[in-house]
């Protein structure tokens, strides 16, 4: 299983990654179980925010899913505390 990185990318912030690069990154290397770069989103943002960044986690998680060939999917939704 690998991690897709969003924490790191949250706390270091010079990373630019995207969904679709970190799954073929993780298809390349023949992991089992892949994780969906999901959007982070800070403790404290107003739930309309919350909700537009969930929303596209959940859009990455279908996108995924339809490109994920073998490999199984870990799905997080990190960050909020609504």
């Amino acid at each position: 299983m690998t991690d897709s990185g969003t924490f790191q990318s949250h706390v270091y912030g010079e990373i630019e990654m995207e969904p679709d690069v970190i799954l073929d990154f993780q298809k390349k290397i023949g992991v089992d179980i892949g994780t969906v770069l999901d959007v982070f989103t800070e403790p404290g943002t107003r739930f309309e925010e919350a909700k537009k960044e969930l929303d596209e986690t959940q859009k990455r998680i279908e996108e995924a899913d339809k490109n994920k060939e073998n490999m199984m999917l870990a799905a997080p939704v990190q960050g909020g505390d609504i």
